[in-house]
């Protein structure tokens, strides 16, 4: 058992001081700052970075699909003109003189014996006469037949439409 008394208890030995001035270089430390969190900064730098990720995506998308209706505009377009080629075409074959006297033919019309040639700006009744057979002209409208004494009627109501009269005959 042990004894109501206690020992005295010894006291701990402590160390002799060293003279402060050997430990001059020493200083003493602040508790360390509290670290700052980083993760809300990557997380807002991450959504900046996917926003602008998705933005140039939408705007890539756009621009494809924009360049696809003009790809087909542009198609259209030639489409277009190549069939106002083909039909400029038709039109002068459809104007061509010599279709339009193979249409006459067709119809049971004959060539005129005589080609009067007129001037709308000029007073004039005729500006050329040409005989249809030899091909010749003459500028001097009294060198073919006088009209009033023409038996032929159609010399006779060509001259009186030339003149303006517009006294031709209705057939």
């Amino acid at each position: 058992m042990t004894s109501p008394v206690r020992a005295p208890r010894p006291t701990p030995r402590r160390a002799p001081q060293p003279a402060r001035d050997r430990r001059s270089h020493l200083r003493v430390v602040p508790p360390p700052a509290r670290r700052r969190r980083s993760g809300p900064a990557v997380v807002a730098a991450m959504a900046v970075v996917f926003a602008s990720l998705l933005a140039s995506a939408v705007l890539h998308g756009l621009l494809a699909s924009g360049q696809a209706h003009l790809d087909q505009l542009d198609a259209d377009l030639r489409q277009e003109q190549t069939e106002l080629a083909r039909e400029q075409l038709d039109l002068a074959n459809l104007r061509s003189p010599e279709r339009i006297a193979a249409e006459a033919a067709a119809n049971g019309m004959v060539p005129a014996s005589t080609v009067h040639w007129m001037s709308a700006a000029s007073g004039d009744e005729t500006v050329v006469l040409r005989d249809a057979e030899d091909g010749t002209a003459t500028d001097d409208p009294t060198a073919t037949d006088d009209p009033a004494t023409s038996d032929d009627p159609a010399t006779s109501s060509a001259q009186e439409l030339a003149s303006g009269s517009g006294g031709g005959t209705d057939r």
